[in-house]
């Protein structure tokens, strides 16, 4: 459940179950304690077995007792054993995996360690324990044209680069589509976690998850023409991509994503289509399209306590806001940043970055503490949203912002379809630059 965050879910075991005193036992605590209120659920329990689908495993006997979830003769039922990666891949480079199945273990499917231009194309990857494919190191890795569904952790999990040279991995996600994840681990097990250098997320596909869909760390990362939708769907206080708590990640790149039906209704924070949490700085989100991807507190790009983000040509359609912020201020920024950053506040996971080739490659670094809050926004359009922005405090530098109600058409809106005709107003007054839906 979800004790005492919606965004920190956890499984915990009973130790003890007092049904006069109407009081449970837990063998172990949790990270943020039981709050009243907040949503759990009991699983692998024989007296509950009263809904389809629903099941319990009496493991010493080693016997599975399960409510089947339509007429179950002639069914055919498997059961994983295999606990192991299909396939290990250490150092190997130049070789080809092309239109095979993977299916039906309890850990993760694929996994590369190391070396150079392994290519996994045309593949499905389904009915996993943990991630469908796992990459650590190595350099130009491609994973392209696959599925992955039906895992209980995440989708791909890919780090390549060199923070601390800024060298770029080179690994790509392409053209896969991602969907029913994080089936047992319900939150941050996202449809590609992201880390490193270098790296691009594009054209893919990635839907239905209680939680975010990407998460992304490191510098340099590119993600593109990727389209996003029933995500956020449990959790709270998320988005569909999320990038987390470190000042200095600069150079990433999140552009032309379509991103829509995001968010769960909960208002407690909020849910939206792209967050930056805590820290994140210097990002561009340029030309992307955001359709009913703002819910709770939240706007379709929620910024929380950054700076120097610029968001640039972007179009948010039937959303609650366009922008939401949750700014520091100055002295919450200052002190923050001695305490995760060291003393100076420029070392962050290790790296200085108050020397080359970080503060080369992008001399604010060296000021740091300068200008807490203040992002750029540039040419957005809102139409038929409640509010262009929330909590917005002066802070932040706003340069043709405009709020339009629905008499703004779109080539077929019904669906999907949010290209601008090429009489659009928006083009004539705004100078708003087209978004290439297609």
């Amino acid at each position: 459940g979800y004790w005492g965050h919606l965004w920190a879910g956890s499984m915990v075991r009973i130790a003890e179950l007092d049904t006069r005193n109407r009081r449970i036992t837990t063998e172990q605590g949790t990270g943020y304690g039981f709050r009243e209120g907040y949503p759990y659920y009991y699983f692998n329990l024989f007296e509950e077995i009263d809904s389809p689908g629903e099941w319990y495993l009496d493991r010493k006997t080693g016997t599975l007792y399960i409510y089947p979830p339509k007429d179950a003769r002639g069914a055919i039922v498997q059961f994983p054993v295999l606990d192991r990666p299909f396939v290990s891949m250490n150092d190997v480079s130049h070789v080809a995996v092309l239109g095979l199945t993977f299916e039906l273990n309890r850990a993760d499917a694929f996994v590369i360690d190391g070396g150079e231009h392994v290519l996994l194309g045309g593949c499905t990857l389904r009915q996993l324990g943990g991630n469908g494919v796992v990459v650590r190191g190595g350099k130009s890795h491609l994973v392209l044209g696959c599925d992955i569904l039906t895992v209980g952790a995440g989708g791909l999990r890919v780090a390549g680069g060199d923070p601390k040279t800024l060298t770029p991995g080179g690994h790509v996600v392409e053209n896969c589509r991602v969907y029913d994840f994080s089936r047992v681990d319900r939150v941050y097990a996202p449809a590609v976690h992201l880390d490193g250098v270098g790296n691009r997320i594009a054209h893919n596909l990635f839907h239905e998850s209680p939680h975010h869909a990407m998460r992304v760390e490191g510098y340099d990362q590119t993600i593109e023409f990727n389209e996003v939708h029933s995500v956020v769907w449990e959790s709270d206080d998320q988005a569909g991509i999320d990038i987390y708590g470190n000042a200095a990640y600069r150079g990433n790149v999140i552009r032309y994503n379509f991103w829509h039906h995001i968010g769960s209704g909960r208002n407690v924070a909020g849910q939206a289509g792209i967050r930056l949490d805590d820290f994140i700085s210097g990002t561009l989100m340029y030309g992307n399209v955001f359709y009913r991807a703002a819910d709770g507190r939240f706007g379709g790009i929620q910024i929380h306590g950054g700076k120097d983000n610029i968001a640039d040509n972007n179009l948010f359609v039937d959303c609650r806001a366009a922008f939401s912020f949750s700014p520091w201020g100055e002295t919450r920024w200052k002190t923050s940043l001695k305490e995760r950053g060291g003393p100076s506040g420029t070392v962050w996971r290790g790296i200085d970055v108050s020397r080359p080739p970080h503060a080369e490659r992008w001399p604010e670094l060296l000021h740091l503490e300068e200008n807490p809050d203040r992002n750029f926004l540039l040419r957005n359009v809102a139409v038929n949203c409640g509010r262009f922005a929330l909590r917005e405090r002066g802070v932040n530098e706003i340069f043709d912002a405009f709020l339009f109600d629905d008499t703004i058409t779109f080539t077929g809106k019904d669906a999907l379809d949010f290209t601008l005709p090429d009489d659009s107003p928006i083009y004539d007054r705004l100078g708003f630059r087209p978004i290439p839906f297609n």
